[in-house]
C-alpha cells in the first residue's frame, strides 16, 4: 500500500492507496493549523490502523509544511517519502521554461491524467487556485493557465465590497437569478463551468482560424 499526502494551500489530505491505486481511506485537516510532525504522525497512524505501507509520496505547494509531513510519514509509517518535484520520474517531459517552478500539484495531476486518459488531455483542477493545463500526444507537459479558485474569488468579493455577503458555494436552480445570494452562487459555479466550456471553444475557434489562414495563403486561394 501507498501513503499519499497532498499538501495544498487550504487542506492537507492524507490517503491510503492499495496496489491498484484505489483510495481505501483518506483524512484531511487545514493546512495552516500549526500542527507539529508528531501531531501529523498521530493522524497518519490513525489512518493506517496498523496496516503496513511500502512507500509514501508527498505533493506540496506549501514549502514550510513539506518537511513536517515528510517527517511525520517517516515517524508513523517507517518509510522515506518521495517528495514530488520537477525532477521526479513521473513519465512526462516538461516542455516549458523554468520547469523547476511548476507546482507539484499540477505535476501530479497531469501525470495521473496522462496515465488514465487518452492523449492529448486538458486537465482542470479546482482548488485554492483553478488551473487548466495540457499534456500533448508525446506526453509533454505544454503549460496552462492559473486563475483564482472558486472559493478564493468569492472571498475577494466578500472582503472587497461593502454589501456582498459571504456565501456557501452551491449551484442554484437557474443561471439568471433574482436575488443576490443565488446570483453570487451562479457566478461561482456556472462561471467555473463556463471556464471549462470556453477552453474547448477557444481550441475549436483557433483550429478554424488556422484552417482559414491556410486556405487564404494556399495557391488555390490566390486569384
Amino acid at each position: 500500500m501507498l501513503l499519499a499526502i497532498d499538501i495544498g494551500n487550504t487542506n492537507v489530505v492524507r490517503a491510503l492507496l492499495d496496489a491498484e491505486d484505489r483510495v481505501l481511506e483518506e483524512r484531511r485537516a487545514p493546512s495552516k493549523d500549526g500542527w507539529t510532525a508528531e501531531q501529523y504522525a498521530a493522524q497518519i497512524r490513525a489512518l493506517l490502523c496498523g496496516r503496513a505501507v511500502h512507500g509514501a509520496a508527498v505533493s506540496s505547494v506549501v514549502p514550510e509544511l513539506t518537511g513536517v509531513l515528510s517527517a511525520a510519514a517517516r515517524e508513523a509509517a517507517g518509510v522515506t517519502a518521495l517528495v514530488v518535484n520537477s525532477d521526479s520520474p513521473v513519465g512526462l517531459t516538461l516542455a516549458i521554461e523554468q520547469p523547476e517552478t511548476l507546482g507539484a500539484d499540477i505535476l501530479a495531476a497531469d501525470a495521473a491524467a496522462a496515465e488514465e486518459y487518452p492523449l492529448p488531455v486538458i486537465v482542470f483542477d479546482f482548488g485554492t487556485a483553478t488551473t487548466v493545463t495540457v499534456v500533448d500526444e508525446q506526453r509533454r507537459y505544454r503549460g496552462g493557465v492559473i486563475l483564482p479558485g472558486i472559493k478564493l474569488g468569492m472571498q475577494a468579493l466578500f472582503t472587497g465590497t461593502a454589501q456582498l455577503p459571504d456565501i456557501r458555494i452551491e449551484a442554484p436552480a437557474h443561471v439568471i437569478c433574482t436575488e443576490t445570494v443565488e446570483s453570487l452562487q451562479a457566478g461561482a459555479v456556472y462561471g467555473a463551468a463556463a471556464c471549462i466550456l470556453a477552453s474547448f471553444l477557444i481550441d475549436f475557434w483557433l483550429s478554424v482560424v488556422a484552417l482559414l489562414v491556410m486556405v487564404m495563403v494556399s495557391p488555390a486561394g490566390v486569384k
